[in-house]
């Protein structure tokens, strides 16, 4: 559509080529400045919730539900054992969540798995990983603490993976 435009400022100007030159020149200018101030305000968006779940999430051990934050308190991540990976996936978590609506779709899902290097390669791919994950394969939306088991799940199979 964008091609069209141009053309059509190319005709107008008496078929002067600097004109379209310069409008595409603003277009692109225009897209690349307005996918730096979306993108930004995404990081800034992710880091400010990951630091706000950090501050008011401490789990409590009697709770079954933050076992899955344990296990991450358990993993070593750049050379020590500490909450540096749960504010990890919880960043990764809000990055995904496009829409802001503190929850991932299965559509956030694919796209940050994509980001990640690993998409799915079917819908049932998909719904083996959710399954595996938290045990619904129809599962829609995702919390922190789903998105953190699949997270597992999948390092987990890297694990494995490279061991073999």
């Amino acid at each position: 559509v964008t091609g069209f435009w141009f053309g059509v400022a190319y005709v107008l100007s008496g078929f002067n080529l600097v004109v379209p030159a310069a409008v595409h020149g603003a277009y692109d200018a225009f897209t690349l400045l307005e996918t730096h101030v979306r993108v930004t305000s995404q990081i800034e968006y992710a880091e400010r919730m990951a630091d706000e779940a950090m501050a008011t999430a401490r789990p409590d051990p009697t709770v079954l539900r933050d076992e899955v934050w344990r296990r991450v308190e358990t993993v070593e991540w750049l050379g020590k054992a500490d909450r540096g990976f749960e504010r990890y996936i919880r960043t990764l978590f809000f990055l995904a969540d496009s829409d802001r609506d503190g929850g991932i779709d299965r559509g956030e899902l694919r796209y940050a798995l994509r980001q990640f290097g690993r998409e799915p390669a079917s819908e049932e791919e998909m719904d083996t990983l959710l399954e595996r994950a938290f045990g619904d394969p129809e599962a829609q939306r995702l919390d922190a603490e789903q998105f953190a088991r699949v997270v597992l799940e999948l390092r987990d199979d890297l694990s494995l993976g490279s061991k073999g």
